[in-house]
């Protein structure tokens, strides 16, 4: 397998994994403190807007921990940092 081939390879599991940490943070936020009524609720982007800024950073030469730490989990939402917390 050629170097081009694994980088890719690794980008995709990254972003497969970090999308559904996005949805489930989404998720976690919208259940634990949610309105009575549906028409109050909220949904938060900002998490899902911080994981394709951080994807986006990530190139061949980039420390991607690093990038996905410091793009994507230290900018990341509370409830974001509860599930990582809670279930990772």
């Amino acid at each position: 397998m050629n170097k081009y081939k694994i980088m890719k390879t690794t980008k995709t599991i990254i972003f497969l994994l970090l999308v559904s940490f996005s949805y489930n943070s989404l998720f976690a936020q919208l259940t634990e403190n949610r309105e009575s009524s549906p028409y109050n609720a909220k949904f938060i982007y900002k998490d899902i807007k911080n994981f394709i800024k951080a994807y986006n950073h990530l190139t061949k030469e980039s420390d991607t921990i690093k990038v996905i730490r410091e793009k994507y989990f230290d900018k990341g939402t509370d409830g974001l940092k509860e599930f990582i917390n809670n279930i990772i």
